[in-house]
Order: C-alpha cells, then structure tokens, then sequence
C-alpha cells in the first residue's frame, strides 16, 4: 500500500504538468495557428498575440480593406475550430494507443483540454453573447438566429463530454495503479482538485463579461457528481505498472511545464509583435 501511495502522489504530479502543459499550448495553437494563420489565409494581417501563465491568450489582427462577412465569422472561428479539430485527433490518439501509458494519457488530457477550449466555450459563449464578447459572441452579432442551436448542441456536448471524460480517465487509470478500499477516493479527490484548479485558470468568465460564477459552478459540479458516482461504483482494480517508470516521465513533463510557465510569464504573456 505504501507504493502504491508513492505512485499516486507521481500520478498526480504527471496530471498537474499533462494539464498545465496542455493549457498553454491550447491556447498558443488557438490565437497563433487558429486566428493568426486564419486572418492571413483571408489576406489580413496577424499583428499581435499574447498566452498568459495562467494558459489563455490573445490574438490582434488589421484587416486589409473592408473585409466581408464571411471573412471575419472564418477568423474568429478559426481557433475554435483548430481545437475542436485536435480534440478528436488527440482523443482517438489516446484510445488507438492506450497501451502506451504516458503518451495516451497526455493525449487525453490534452484532446480534453481543447474540447474545453471549444465546445465548452461556446457553450457559455452562446449562453452570454451580449457585447460581442468571446470569438462565438461576435459571430452571434452577425448570426443571431444559431444562438439557441449552440446553447442546446454545445450544452449536451459540455457536460456529456465532461461526464465521458472522467468515466474513461478512471477506467484508464484502474489499470495501471493499485485500488483497494478507501484508497480510491484519494484518488478521485487527487482528480477532483486538479480538474477544479484547471477550471479556476482557464474560467471562461475572464473573457466572457457577467457570466460569473455560473461556469466554474456548473463544471466542477459536473465533475464532483461524475467522481461520486465512479467512487461508489467501482470498488477495485489491478496494480500493473512499476513505480520507478513513473519518475522520469514526471521529471521532463515537470521540466517542460516549469519551461512553459516561464517563457509566458517573461516573454509571451507580455505580446508578441509580429
């Protein structure tokens, strides 16, 4: 039992780093590849971006003229697009490969992280629209008459996302970690307070005006009813994976996020001119 207490406590080490790291690169693939590439494919120019340590960011574009309609709903749905596009990549990356550990793991992790970015986003999004704020409040300004389609598709998917993402993480991790008895609950608590702490960096509240606290409510409601529920159902699993493999791959993702948090806090989250 006592090993399996030092695997769990590298399992969470390699969940904070899995997700802080997949925080930041969201958000750069969001404002950089999704915005930035979209406003120059429409002939605009990418002037500026920001991605802040806390993993959200910004994108600045000038049009060139006077840009169409269809111009401007392609841009700023371009980084919602982007990440609803690695989430279903990178959530089929972790079940083709779910027999490797650490790179299905991250691949999950990461595939959910861009969910958030875009299915749930739009989701609050649609839910508060006024003023234009957020990238689909300001295609609603054009579009008005989806608002109510969004609120409804993004809602189920929101939620029953965030229902299948917990089942399958701990159904996963039953495989590879000890979990007798009470010791589950650690663990569904370790899962509980990594999920809530990612939910409070990346509160769709920072950009979407009067929302708050709904959002961070809502979704780690969802989660907290979803991790009760798996830790009254299941009740044991098999210990399958050596302790020591877990240190090295904790080390360079710990190295990778700490990396990460410093080039946004001197240098991204400060702008970048282009």
């Amino acid at each position: 039992m006592k090993r399996s207490y030092v695997k769990l406590i590298f399992f969470v080490l390699f969940l904070i780093s899995s997700a802080y790291i997949s925080m930041v690169l969201t958000a750069t693939f969001h404002e950089v590849v999704g915005h930035g590439l979209g406003s120059e494919l429409m002939g605009h120019n990418f002037t500026k971006f920001k991605v802040y340590p806390n993993g959200t960011g910004n994108a600045w574009w000038e049009y060139v003229g006077e840009p169409t309609v269809g111009e401007k709903v392609f841009i700023l749905s371009a980084g919602l697009a982007l990440n609803l596009i690695l989430a279903l990549v990178f959530f089929s990356l972790a079940y083709v490969f779910r027999k490797k550990f650490f790179f299905s793991l991250f691949s999950l992790i990461f595939g959910f992280v861009n969910f958030i970015g875009s299915v749930v986003y739009m989701f609050w999004n649609a839910i508060q629209p006024i003023g234009g704020s957020g990238d689909l409040g300001q295609i609603l300004a054009f579009f008005p008459q989806y608002r109510l389609f969004f609120i409804i598709v993004a809602g189920i998917l929101s939620f029953g996302g965030i229902i299948a993402f917990n089942l399958y993480l701990y159904k996963y991790l039953q495989k590879w970690i000890q979990d007798y008895g009470g010791f589950r609950w650690i663990l569904i608590i370790a899962l509980l307070v990594i999920q809530s702490l990612a939910w409070v960096l990346g509160d769709v509240s920072l950009v979407i005006p009067n929302i708050a606290p709904w959002p961070l409510v809502t979704n780690i409601g969802a989660t907290l009813l979803t991790l009760i529920y798996i830790g009254i159902r299941n009740k044991k699993s098999v210990d399958s994976i050596e302790t020591e493999k877990l240190i090295l791959p904790t080390i360079i993702f710990w190295g990778i996020a700490i990396t990460l948090f410093l080039l946004t806090f001197f240098w991204l989250g400060k702008g970048i001119i282009l």
